[in-house]
């Protein structure tokens, strides 16, 4: 109960602005893309064009 708590304060004072995201995030936000960028270059044109097609594809569904 106690971090569930801490939780909802931290919301609200992100919320009002005295307190400010970490950049945690922003940590793992740059090795995603780093990620992301090097399986697009390990990919072929039509294993992209495939991935995107199905992405497309699930979206649709929703």
């Amino acid at each position: 109960m106690g971090s569930t708590l801490a939780n909802a304060l931290h919301v609200a004072r992100l919320a009002t602005g005295e307190a400010e995201e970490t950049c945690v995030d922003a940590k793992k936000r740059k090795g995603g893309k780093r990620g992301g960028e090097a399986r697009a270059a390990a990919l072929s044109p039509d294993e992209r064009s495939q991935i995107a097609k199905d992405a497309v594809a699930a979206r649709r569904i929703q």
